[in-house]
């Protein structure tokens, strides 16, 4: 749901606006120093909002859900990058809907697993494989181009675009740096969507790379496939 928060739909809380000016961030390394082929240790995430916050999101997203016209007029009315304003037509209380706005999803360790960065077939080409619990990851590959940086493959096809972002503090996962890439539009108000975002980012304290990977794909309504990983190393050597 374009601009409506952070904090309405699991994939925004990946896609939060919690950017800033890079100079208090260390530099973001190359991404073919911040992923050096190995196998590590990760710790597997949950990053979500309390029950009770999500209880509210799962009502606004039922009331969105089919995109009707008053929704469409308020969202379109809306400046960009100006969260979208509370209406009753939400099926919340206004006070649900500043709690849903301000809310800050939280990180569980919900288990342990293995992440493999290896050499692609060809030169500069790197891939990503999981071990148990990250059997999704298969089909993630990140490709070299000419000018130095990356594409990344899925399942649902190639992502071309390799963007720099930093996160600050206040971010779920605290401050961090690094490279995201995306495919597809993340209207989740509409029903046949493809989707898939990878970013892979570096902590400034601890030096731990945290991966998130998202991906769907909704045909006529219905959850085709549906991805959500958030992993973060443990001993990982740059």
């Amino acid at each position: 749901m374009p601009r409506l928060s952070r904090a309405l739909l699991p994939l925004l809380l990946m896609t939060s606006a919690h950017a800033v000016d890079p100079a208090p961030v260390a530099a973001v390394p190359a991404l073919t120093t911040l992923l050096r082929p190995q196998r590590v240790e990760v710790e597997i995430l949950r990053v979500a909002l309390p029950a009770d916050l999500q209880a509210i999101d799962d009502r606004v997203s039922a009331a969105v859900r089919d995109r009707p016209e008053w929704y469409v007029n308020l969202n379109d009315a809306t400046p960009a990058g100006d969260p979208i304003p509370y209406d009753r037509r939400f099926g919340v209380t206004q006070a649900e809907f500043s709690r849903l706005i301000a809310g800050k999803a939280q990180v569980t360790i919900t288990g342990h697993s293995t992440l493999t960065i290896g050499n692609g077939s060809r030169s500069g080409d790197l891939t990503l494989r999981g071990g148990a619990g990250l059997e999704d990851l298969a089909g993630v590959n990140l490709l070299r181009v000419p000018n130095g940086k990356y594409h990344v493959s899925t399942r649902i096809g190639t992502a071309g675009s390799q963007q720099p972002f930093v996160f600050t503090a206040e971010s779920p996962l605290g401050t961090r740096s690094g490279y995201s890439w995306s495919l597809g539009s993340p209207k989740n108000d509409r029903l046949n969507v493809q989707y898939a975002l990878l970013r892979i980012g570096l902590l400034q304290d601890g030096g731990q790379l945290v991966i998130q990977y998202r991906m769907y794909e909704d045909q006529d309504g219905a959850r085709l496939r549906n991805v959500d990983l958030t992993v973060r190393t443990v001993g990982y050597k740059l």
